[in-house]
C-alpha cells in the first residue's frame, strides 16, 4: 500500500483515526507493506519502522527509524527532527510548566465584539415540495477580542470555525447577533461601504496557490489591495516594504505567482495582507500543507509581524501545536459552539472540556530518544 500524505490538512482527531486504520490494516501476518510518504516526522514515528529521508531529489539518510532518531547523521535530518519536535505540544507544555506562569495577552481595548452570533443553512430537499431542514453551523457565540491580541480558534472539521471566520470577514450574514469592529457594526455589504473595514482587517488564505492569480506578478498581487481600497501614499514603496517584512527581496517583484514555491507563495500572501498596514490579520490554516521547516518559519514570521507592528491575529486552525507556539489565547469549538476559552498556557496544562482533552490527546507524539533531541537541537 502506498499512502501519499494521507493526513495532510486533516484535523488531529480525524488524523489519529486514519493512522489507526492504517496501523490495523498493515500490522500482523499476511498484511500488505506500507509505503508512507509524509513531511511529518512525528506521524512517521508513530506508524513506521524504517525511514528514508530525501532532500532535493536525493536520499540523504535511511535506516531503522529509531536509529535515525537516536543518531541522525545528516544536517537535514536533524532539522526535520527539530521541526517535528516544534510541531508537537510537548515543548510548550514543558516550557509553561517549568515557568509555572501563563503568557497573557497585551492589555488593549476591545477590537472585535462578537455578540450572540448564530448561523444556519438550508439543506437540500429530500423530496420535491417538502420543507427544507436547517443545518445549524454556528450556535449563539459571544467573544471579545482585544486589539493586538493573538487568538487561536481550534476544533475538528465541522465545528463552526469556518462559519465564524466568514462572519468576521463580513463574507456571510448572521441569523442572530452581530459583529462590531472598534465599536462600529460590520455586516456583508458592497465593497465601497466596507473599504474602511478591509483596510483594517486583512485575510491570509489557507491555499495561496489557488488564491493568487497565476499570471499576475508579485508586484501586481501585493499592490492590488492598495489600489482597490484606494490606500494613500507611495504604492511602490509600500509593496517593497511589505515584501521586505516577509523576507523576500526585490528580485521577486517581476515573478509570477505560478513561479513561486509553496513557502514563497505563502509569504507573498502575507505581504499582500500587511501592505495596507491592517490592525488585524485573520489567518485560515496558514501553514496547512507546508513541510515542517517551512511551517516553523511562517509561524515565526507571523509572530514577528505581530510583535513589531502591534497587529492582532486570529488564527483559525485544527493544529493546536501551531496555535500554542504563537497565540496568547485559545478558543475551542465543537458542534458550532465555544466549549472552552482560556489563555493558551492554561488550556495546554489544565484543559477543562473533554473535547479539548481529545484534541490534545490526538496530536502525534514524537517517539524520540533524548540524545537524538540533543543532537537535533545542537
Amino acid at each position: 500500500m502506498v499512502a501519499d500524505e494521507p493526513t495532510t490538512a486533516l484535523d488531529v482527531v480525524t488524523q489519529a483515526r486514519v493512522l489507526d486504520v492504517l496501523k490495523k490494516y498493515t500490522t500482523g501476518k499476511n498484511t500488505p507493506a506500507l509505503l508512507f510518504i509524509t513531511h511529518d516526522f512525528a506521524v512517521a514515528s508513530e506508524l513506521c519502522s524504517e525511514a528514508v529521508v530525501m532532500k532535493d531529489g536525493d536520499i540523504v539518510e535511511q535506516g531503522q527509524i529509531h536509529k535515525i532518531f537516536a543518531s541522525p547523521k545528516h544536517p537535514y535530518t536533524c532539522e526535520l527532527i527539530r521541526a517535528a519536535r516544534a510541531a508537537t505540544v510537548e515543548p510548550y507544555i514543558e516550557k509553561l510548566q517549568a515557568e509555572d506562569r501563563a503568557v497573557q495577552a497585551p492589555g488593549h481595548p476591545i477590537f472585535f465584539d462578537i455578540g450572540g452570533v448564530s448561523r444556519a443553512y438550508p439543506m437540500p430537499r429530500k423530496r420535491p415540495f417538502t420543507q427544507r431542514e436547517m443545518k445549524v453551523a454556528l450556535q449563539s457565540t459571544t467573544l471579545a477580542i482585544a486589539a493586538g491580541e493573538r487568538i487561536g480558534i481550534v476544533g475538528v472539521s465541522g465545528s463552526g470555525k469556518t462559519t465564524l471566520l466568514k462572519i468576521l470577514l463580513a463574507l456571510d450574514s448572521t441569523d442572530t447577533g452581530g459583529v462590531a469592529c472598534d465599536g462600529k457594526e460590520v455586516f456583508p455589504a458592497d465593497i465601497r461601504e466596507l473599504k474602511w473595514y478591509r483596510r483594517r482587517v486583512q485575510y491570509v488564505p489557507q491555499d495561496p496557490a489557488s488564491s493568487l492569480h497565476p499570471f499576475m506578478t508579485v508586484r501586481q498581487l501585493v499592490a492590488e489591495p492598495l489600489v482597490r481600497l484606494k490606500v494613500p501614499g507611495d504604492r511602490d514603496q509600500a509593496v517593497r516594504e511589505a515584501l521586505e517584512s516577509v523576507g523576500l527581496d526585490e528580485k521577486f517583484l517581476s515573478r509570477r505567482a505560478s513561479e513561486l514555491s509553496g513557502g514563497q507563495a505563502q509569504r507573498v500572501a502575507i505581504a499582500r495582507a500587511i501592505a495596507t498596514k491592517p490592525d488585524f490579520l485573520i489567518a485560515d490554516e496558514p501553514v496547512s500543507g507546508l513541510d515542517l521547516p517551512m511551517r516553523e518559519s511562517i509561524v515565526a514570521l507571523l509572530t514577528r509581524i505581530s510583535d513589531e507592528r502591534g497587529t492582532g491575529i486570529v488564527v483559525v486552525s485544527h493544529d493546536l501545536s501551531m496555535v500554542a507556539s504563537m497565540c496568547h489565547r485559545t478558543v475551542v469549538m465543537h458542534g458550532g459552539e465555544v466549549v472552552e476559552d482560556a489563555p493558551t498556557a492554561q488550556l495546554l496544562t489544565a484543559p477543562q472540556h473533554p473535547r479539548t482533552r481529545e484534541l490534545l490527546a490526538a496530536i502525534p507524539t514524537l517517539h524520540i530518544l533524548p540524545q537524538a533531541l540533543v543532537a537535533a537541537e545542537s
